[in-house]
């Protein structure tokens, strides 16, 4: 029986292997072979060697860890947010095994108020931070960022003057996508509904929209706005009425539970979706091809938003050229509320809402530092 080992490298020489993949098969990556990784841990649980994280981290002055602070409750239910939430954390969590680094989840509670967002960095209990959800506090994140702490915020947002690397769907091209499939059905004056017209994703999809109404041609005032919650009845019978009064024929909810909440409303005043009035939702969740009719949706990529965030996290603590923001493309899946012909059969072939490939088609649109 070979003496205890005391380091990495002991296991290593024992096992002969380099460090690196010493590290890597303790935690299980899939960079490493199988029956290289049976000959590492075969040799740790003989000897009882146990590694030494917090040396490793001091000794490199690094945490292996990546922190996660969600904002908010995305403005959804409890079955959409963990949808929403699992599958971003799922790409950076693919990143993070990749590189052999931990992913940490912070309590957004615990932080709230504190004046320096990056105590969690200053403390060493990671090396970055993604920074999440519809009500972010932005003060706190301008705050961090100011200080040179690398952080990565995941949707576009004013921080005033300060830049914060960010990853974003591709709000302008979804929505011109969706515009021009309403047209395409016909369509040529059309309403975009939401909860908060200014909130900054919203606004960027309400000018895509106008200026894609612009470029086919639809004439002036062929695109509306108006306000409506899915949690207020009268919102949204009230929203109908002004869209119905307006001529509007489509509607471009910015929630799945808001169009819901539309296509209840118009069959209550005697609209049916889509033989009197379409639909095309923003953001797919499980239930959305469950619903009568299947909503069709513009897809936000969030998986391969986790990917982009974890990437440009790995870059910021690197210190390697970052450029940001990184756009991720959507998807359109185009389902019975918008009057294509679907079936749930068709439901095999749209696009899963997470997956295990990295995106490729992920765009940095500028250099370092320098916001879009």
């Amino acid at each position: 029986m070979p003496s205890p080992p005391r380091t990495l490298e002991d296991v290593a020489r024992l096992a002969g292997v380099s460090r690196n993949t010493v590290s890597l098969a303790i935690r299980n990556s899939p960079r490493v072979q199988a029956d290289t990784r049976e000959r590492v841990l075969r040799i740790v649980r003989d000897t009882g060697y146990r590694p030494n994280h917090a040396a490793r981290s001091l000794a490199g002055r690094r945490t292996s860890t990546v922190g996660v602070v969600t904002f908010g409750d995305s403005r959804m239910g409890s079955a959409s947010v963990d949808s929403f939430y699992d599958a971003i954390l799922s790409g950076v969590r693919q990143v993070l095994d990749a590189v052999d680094h931990d992913l940490l989840l912070l309590s957004s509670r615990r932080l709230a108020g504190t004046p320096d967002l990056a105590a969690p960095l200053a403390s060493g209990r990671a090396d970055a931070l993604i920074v999440l959800g519809v009500d972010t506090d932005r003060a706190a994140v301008a705050a961090a960022a100011a200080t040179g702490a690398p952080i990565v915020h995941i949707g576009r947002r004013d921080f005033g003057p300060v830049a914060v690397p960010y990853v974003t769907a591709d709000e302008a091209g979804g929505m011109a996508q969706a515009v021009r499939h309403l047209a395409d059905h016909g369509h040529r004056r059309l309403a975009v509904v939401a909860e908060d017209l200014a909130f900054e994703p919203t606004a960027d999809k309400i000018e895509a929209a106008r200026a894609t109404c612009e470029q086919l041609g639809l004439g002036p005032g062929a695109l509306r706005t108006a306000t409506a919650s899915p949690g207020d009845a009268d919102s949204v019978r009230a929203c109908i009425r002004a869209m119905l009064a307006d001529d509007v024929t489509a509607a471009l909810p910015m929630r799945a539970p808001l169009a819901v909440a539309l296509v209840r409303g118009l069959r209550e005043v005697g609209v049916r979706v889509p033989d009197g009035f379409a639909i095309v939702g923003y953001g797919n969740t499980e239930w959305t091809p469950l619903i009568e009719p299947p909503l069709t949706c513009i897809t936000p990529r969030l998986f391969e938003m986790g990917v982009a965030a974890g990437r440009l996290a790995l870059e910021l603590i690197e210190d390697r050229e970052a450029a940001w923001p990184r756009i991720v493309p959507n998807s359109l899946v185009a389902r019975r509320s918008c009057g294509c012909a679907w079936s749930p059969l068709d439901a095999a072939d749209e696009r899963p809402l997470s997956g295990e490939a990295a995106p490729s088609d992920v765009a940095p649109t500028t250099g370092r530092g320098a916001p879009a």
